[in-house]
């Protein structure tokens, strides 16, 4: 049997995972036995060389470079070229290419990042193909070539390339159409475009059968600025990005299904929220003049009537993601179509799991009182921060004061209390007590300003829950002691020199400040310097007698006197 026969054959009887072994993973390569006459000793060697080659020039893995297509089995595995053998310009036709895949999570991110900011019209054409590619799990450089911004960067990585194999390995043929991809296994979905206007969209919302789940997103804030843009961008009939829907699994009774927003649910959110009249085009924030002089400072409901007919019919571009695809794929789905400059943290990879202990972080992160008093940045919130951090509260009451100079605490709350947390209601019902308390505590600009810091929020709630262990109650003279403690931490400096200048229960105030500023500099979830922070607000809060009060006053006024020096 020969090569093509037994390729033929193998693609017709073989599963897909074992022809992709047999011929791509495999040593041979037809390209250096067939082609080049490499001597059959010396095939391995000249391999490795070629992977050494690329990956070093590439600065990745020498494991990630792997030779595919016509070059490695000797015939095109493309169902429109119908076993092609690989050919030279001597056959009459366009020499071959030689196909490579590099896997390197960094490259993927990097360049969908460049092909991410410049979706522009321009590249609308070209964009469709790169996220059908994405969602496979790969960036084609034929699509790289595309983008002019792109384009000269990744030549001037490949070119070298090519010229070493030129001129150490004797290549006749070039690097082309190479596939970078971000990860190792993947699974092949198809995905069908089609549009639908506003009105259809909205309606689907609005009913809930179309929804966004954020077990798996990635967060993302959009202030009013960007909504406003938005619109704008619909209003003069521009295109804007595709949206990405997932129909989960019909209900086999019902015939029911849920349509999930996989990429897009600022923008549906945005739209939503306009024709709902529930933030007007304030001219400041529109860019184009026209639309300023028609639209500015107008909700929804005062535009003229052919403008708002108009705007229901405007469609958006949608790719469906197929349906087989199971909620693990499109984690991963999400995850690769977001990535940017830096890679999903801890806390977004945690997110995507369900369970109880996940949807309790969730559900606590979502209490009005952190934006009521700003506790957390955008930033934090897009970065899943806020619900870090509320994981962490649940394991403070839990356990106590643990380290956490890495992940595993958490990491093991979450996938322990995956399925069974019994405990859940009455852990919610502790935190929520506490963060109750906040209000009570947070009667200063001072306080407020001092427990914007995260390691200083973390040693608030260790007292709460030392208040609430012992069945202490918050009174006013708590209160007061916190906010002389927070005064005298903002103006004390770890280079303060007060010796000869303060008695010794000042010096005592003195040397607990100076613990406490340590422990807040470095090393800040570390068990030593938590439990440090604790014990030290905690004195100064409950145990603080007459004599340290009025110490503290004194004290306050020699650091206020040092500092202005």
């Amino acid at each position: 049997m020969t090569n093509d026969e037994t390729i033929k054959n193998d693609l017709l009887t073989m599963e897909a995972y074992d022809f992709y072994l047999k011929h791509i993973v495999k040593s041979h390569n037809w390209y250096f036995t067939n082609y080049l006459c490499v001597p059959q000793d010396e095939i391995i060697d000249k391999m490795d060389f070629f992977k050494e080659i690329v990956s070093s020039n590439l600065k990745i893995n020498f494991h990630s470079v792997q030779m595919v297509g016509s070059a490695k089995t000797g015939y095109s595995l493309s169902p429109k070229k119908v076993l092609q053998p690989f050919h030279n310009e001597d056959f009459g036709k366009e020499s071959s290419d030689i196909d490579i895949a590099i896997v390197s999570e960094r490259l993927f991110a990097y360049f969908w990042d460049k092909l991410r900011q410049t979706r522009g019209i321009y590249n609308q054409y070209y964009y469709r193909f790169i996220t059908g590619s994405i969602f496979r799990g790969y960036i084609n450089d034929k699509n790289l070539q595309k983008i002019d911004n792109i384009r000269e960067e990744w030549d001037d990585m490949i070119s070298p390339i090519n010229l070493m194999l030129q001129d150490k390995l004797r290549f006749e043929n070039v690097l082309k159409n190479n596939k970078l991809f971000s990860w190792r296994e993947k699974k092949m979905f198809n995905f069908n475009i089609n549009r639908k206007t506003i009105n259809e969209i909205s309606t689907m919302f609005e009913k809930q059968d179309l929804i966004v789940d954020d077990t798996y997103q990635r967060r993302s804030v959009w202030n009013e600025k960007d909504k406003i843009r938005l619109i704008e961008t619909i209003l003069l009939n521009l295109i804007i990005p595709e949206l990405f829907f997932w129909k989960a699994e019909t209900d086999p009774e019902t015939g029911a299904s849920i349509t999930h927003i996989v990429d897009g649910q600022q923008r549906i959110k945005a739209i939503y929220s306009f024709v709902n009249n529930e933030f007007k085009l304030k001219s400041q924030c529109l860019l184009d003049e026209d639309v300023k002089k028609l639209y500015g400072n107008k909700f929804f409901k005062e535009l003229d009537t052919e403008v708002k007919k108009e705007f229901w019919n405007y469609q958006l571009m949608i790719i469906d993601i197929d349906p087989k695809a199971t909620r693990s794929d499109i984690i991963n789905m999400f995850n690769r179509l977001n990535l940017t400059d830096y890679n999903l943290n801890d806390q977004e990879k945690r997110n995507s799991k369900s369970g109880e202990f996940a949807a309790l972080a969730r559900e606590l992160s979502d209490i009005s009182i952190w934006e009521e008093y700003r506790l957390f940045t955008n930033t934090d919130i897009k970065r899943m921060k806020d619900v870090e951090f509320c994981a962490s509260l649940i394991l403070l009451f839990r356990k106590g004061i643990i380290d956490q100079t890495d992940q595993s605490a958490l990491n093991q709350a979450y996938e322990e209390l995956q399925i069974e947390y019994k405990d859940a209601e009455r852990d919610k019902d502790a935190v929520l007590d506490g963060i109750n308390i906040l209000p009570e505590i947070l009667v200063s600009d001072d306080i407020k300003k001092f427990v914007r810091r995260k390691a200083q929020l973390y040693t608030l709630f260790s007292v709460i829950f030392y208040m609430q262990r012992e069945d202490i109650s918050l009174e006013e003279e708590h209160k007061l002691n916190l906010g002389r403690f927070v005064q005298m931490y903002s103006v004390f400096e770890n280079d303060m020199d007060l010796s000869g200048k303060i008695n010794d229960t000042e010096k005592r105030l003195f040397d607990w400040l100076k613990k406490y500023k340590l422990a807040s500099s470095e090393g800040l979830n570390k068990h030593t310097n938590r439990m440090i922070r604790y014990n030290v607000m905690k004195d100064f809060m409950f145990d603080f007698s007459d004599e340290l009060i009025d110490a503290s006053i004194t004290l306050l006024n020699k650091m206020e006197e040092e500092s202005s020096k």
